[in-house]
């Protein structure tokens, strides 16, 4: 085993943290850096490895979404009219 090994699998990883967004924006510029300066077939992995992770993440997304029920956007409007004050309140300053 070469010393490289240890440091590609650690950055390997990484990648699913990454992909997930699971990591402080200081460690993503950490890991870029890293990326970037690893060896060209360490970084294809690690590319790849990304990819694969996002389009699994997608692909149950996707397959779990569930759309709104029909009486929704009726219900938030009802919600906004309800908190607006009404047309001869308008102008007025509101009581506390």
């Amino acid at each position: 085993m070469t010393g490289a090994e240890p440091c590609r699998a650690n950055l390997l990883d990484l990648a699913y943290p990454y992909a997930m967004d699971a990591v402080a924006e200081i460690e993503r510029r950490r890991i870029e850096n890293r990326v970037a300066t690893a060896e060209s077939g360490t970084a294809a992995a690690f590319a790849g490895a990304v990819r694969r992770i996002r389009d699994t993440l997608a692909a149950l997304s996707a397959t779990s979404a569930v759309n709104p029920p029909t009486t929704l956007e009726s219900k938030i409007l009802r919600a906004i009219d309800d908190s607006s004050p009404s047309a001869d309140q308008r102008g007025r300053p509101r009581s506390a």
